[in-house]
C-alpha cells in the first residue's frame, strides 16, 4: 500500500496564484482573529494552516480576507486543527441545509453562502 509513490508534488513560488474564485482564511492565534465557534465559513474557503511549531509567515498572511482562532486551552496539533475546522464547517452546513428543508426549499434549490 504505497499509495504515496502516487502522489504528484508541485512546487510554486506563487501558491495563491494556482487558486481562482477563493477566500483565503488563515487558522492564525492573531489579534482580530474571528473564534471559530462565531465563523461563518464562505462556501469558496481556502483554509491555510501554519507550522505546528510557530505561525503563518507575514507574506502569507497578507493574502488572507479572514482570520479564525480555534478556542482551546492549549494549542492544537496540525492534524486536530484541520479536523476540528472542517468538522466545523460540516456541522454549520448540515445546519443551514436541515433549516432550509424546514423552511420549505429544496437542498437543490438552497444556495449556501
Amino acid at each position: 500500500m504505497k499509495g504515496y509513490a502516487d502522489v504528484e508534488v508541485r512546487q510554486y513560488d506563487r501558491v495563491f496564484d494556482q487558486f481562482a474564485d477563493v477566500t483565503p482564511v488563515a487558522i492564525e492565534i492573531m489579534p482580530g482573529s474571528e473564534p471559530l465557534t462565531e465563523f461563518e465559513h464562505p462556501e469558496n474557503a481556502l483554509y491555510i494552516f501554519g507550522p505546528e511549531d510557530g505561525g503563518l509567515e507575514r507574506v502569507t498572511l497578507q493574502h488572507c480576507h479572514r482570520f479564525i482562532t480555534i478556542p482551546a486551552r492549549h494549542c492544537t496539533n496540525l492534524a486536530a486543527a484541520v479536523y476540528i475546522t472542517l468538522y466545523d464547517r460540516m456541522l454549520k452546513l448540515n445546519q443551514k441545509i436541515e433549516l432550509a428543508e424546514s423552511r420549505g426549499f429544496d437542498k437543490i434549490d438552497f444556495e449556501i453562502g
